[in-house]
């Protein structure tokens, strides 16, 4: 799996961060940046990130339809460990998963449990920062008990209900609330012999007791809002809040827990269902996620054992149809497939000789095999075909599937087998990405008519797709003829005025052998445009040759800058001395 590398964490002789470390010997520098990177660092950072842009709609993306962003792998899962899972419902889909990989997740043998038998595993959900930090400190501080008196209160005669735990959960006798809270508490304990925590952040739209100065894990019954007037009430965290929360959480592991423990942090992809304040349930949901999303950020850049994985990212970033249910809130078994397959591919050390995207893809199915494909669309031949071959099955199954096959294997020159997997793909699926590749297919075949037979359409009323319009003006110079391949240059222009060099070396290239005068002409307009490109100007240079004019080849070689290790720089150099 391909992932960019991750910014240090720069630690003081005190193991704190390096921010930290300048927000406590100068408080008046509050507001320090996060990271400070160095002006050359990013710069090189910029060039060298792989996942450091967004991609097109026209070619093979990490975007769409499945976003599948990159992520730092600090560490490994050891296979059939115990993993300590808390936070909101998204949480509980990730322990499904895991569970089905061989990992062990002590939350889920509460449900084994006579007092669980029929209970929904959503009882467990903690949504805000604040029940999380609860949950901790009473199941592993002795100066932090639960309360009995406190937290569990009658709703009805001989009805009771425990506050921290969800209300769709029917009120219970009290020897029954009791002993689920007692069990609740015991199960949280083993948090502290946990190597790997995984933790998922909710929302930031909680209840609070007034009466207990005590935040809530969820929505308060309205027969006791009713029936304690007064006592309760809605709050909204702000950062300041949820970081604190989420900082006192991770003291408590810090003091009571494993000193080898690491924690994956996420912020679920699951909006709020319904808001309390008077707005669009959209606006109250981007802010609380959006709160959450920085303390993640903040906490993970303070914390050298706390690391950020996106399923966040991924999920809100995906087509709506593919990560969400008819509720708009409950996220799709697919992409739940997918995001647990990429996890476990990157944190679970493979099996002797089975390679780590078997394993992901055997845990996700087809989601896995999809969001994988992305990335070996950009791994050397040895590795990205086998990957292809080996799933060849999956090109009728899935058409995201079969488009990155095709482009891999138009990419390694396997025309053949890429028109195959194209078959594959329905002509109503995404048309502009397939049209694009059908059309790179048919170009490598030197089928320039079909070429424009299949772009014209793309094109038409004077949509901006640069990679069509080159397809389209290098199909015209070699089908049609120069003139008319630069009043197509010159309509392309029009849309996008940056694309003239590109255009006018793809006319070159197209023009070369069928007439070199122009195709010369060509590479000259482009470099004037810009500095030449070092496989342009091997070309242009080899095409001086090619027309004996050597002292204007000598000229042009001397004229240009470029790295000197370049394989087209020494090339250029023994065409100098001719």
């Amino acid at each position: 799996m391909i992932k960019p590398k991750k910014l240090t964490k720069l630690r003081t002789p005190s193991g704190q961060s390096e921010i930290s470390a300048i927000r406590t010997a100068h408080p008046l520098t509050a507001h320090a940046p996060l990271f400070e990177i160095d002006g050359s660092t990013a710069l090189e950072n910029r060039k060298s990130n792989p996942f450091g842009s967004w991609g097109k709609r026209d070619e093979p993306n990490r975007v769409e339809p499945i976003a599948t962003p990159g992520f730092d792998v600090p560490f490994q899962f050891v296979p059939g460990e115990s993993i300590f899972t808390i936070g909101s419902c998204f949480a509980r889909n990730v322990e499904t998963k895991l569970m089905e990989c061989g990992f062990d997740l002590p939350v889920r043998r509460l449900f084994k449990l006579p007092e669980f038998a029929s209970v929904n595993p959503g009882i467990i959900n903690n949504f805000g920062t604040p029940s999380i930090f609860n949950e901790f400190s009473w199941a592993l501080d002795p100066e932090h008990p639960y309360v009995v008196a406190n937290n569990i209160v009658e709703v009805a005669s001989g009805k009771f209900v425990d506050l921290h735990v969800i209300p769709s959960e029917r009120p219970g006798s009290f020897d029954d609330v009791v002993n689920r809270r007692r069990a609740i508490t015991e199960v949280t304990k083993s948090v502290a012999e946990c190597r790997v925590v995984i933790m998922t952040l909710g929302l930031v739209e909680l209840w609070y007791d007034r009466e207990h100065d005590l935040y809530l894990n969820a929505t308060v019954m309205p027969a006791l809002v009713k029936k304690f007037p007064g006592r309760f009430a809605l709050r909204v965290l702000d950062f300041t809040l949820a970081k604190g929360y989420l900082d006192r959480a991770f003291d408590v592991l810090k003091k009571f827990g494993r000193n080898d423990q690491q924690i994956l942090l996420t912020v679920s992809p699951v909006p709020l269902a319904s808001t309390f304040r008077m707005q669009d349930v959209m606006v109250a949901n981007a802010y609380s996620k959006a709160v959450l999303r920085a303390t993640a950020e903040q906490i993970c850049a303070e914390r050298v054992n706390v690391h950020y994985y996106p399923s966040y990212e991924s999920i809100t970033h995906s087509e709506r149809k593919e990560a969400w249910l008819d509720d708009f809130t409950h996220v799709t078994d697919k992409i739940v497939q997918i995001n647990v397959g990429r996890l476990v591919a990157a944190f679970v050390p493979r099996e002797e000789g089975k390679p780590a995207w078997m394993q992901a893809v055997e845990a996700g199915g087809v989601g896995a095999a999809v969001a994988l494909a992305a990335e070996f669309l950009t791994k050397p031949q040895s590795e990205a075909l086998p990957f292809f071959d080996h799933l060849a099955s999956y090109f009728p199954v899935s058409a995201e599937f079969a488009f990155f096959a095709a482009s891999t294997y138009l990419r390694w020159g396997k025309i053949d087998t890429a028109e195959a997997a194209l078959a594959h793909i329905p002509a109503e699926w995404a048309p502009l990405r397939r049209g694009v590749l059908e059309a790179r297919i048919l170009a490598r075949k030197g089928d320039h008519k079909g070429v424009i037979r299949v772009i014209e359409p793309i094109v038409k009323d004077g949509k901006r797709i640069d990679s069509a319009w080159s397809l389209l003006v290098t199909a015209r110079a070699h089908e049609e003829s120069y003139e008319r391949a630069r009043e197509t240059l010159m309509d392309w222009l029009k849309l996008s005025p940056k694309v003239g060099y590109q255009g006018l070396v793809a006319i070159a290239a197209a023009m070369e052998g069928r007439s070199n005068e122009q195709a010369i002409g060509s590479y000259e307009r482009a470099f004037a445009l810009e500095e030449p490109r070092p496989a342009h100007a091997m070309r242009y240079a080899e095409l001086l040759v090619r027309e004996k004019k050597i002292d204007e080849m000598r000229k042009f070689v001397g004229s240009i800058k470029f790295d000197e290790f370049a394989w087209e720089r020494r090339r250029l150099i023994m065409l100098q001395g001719m």
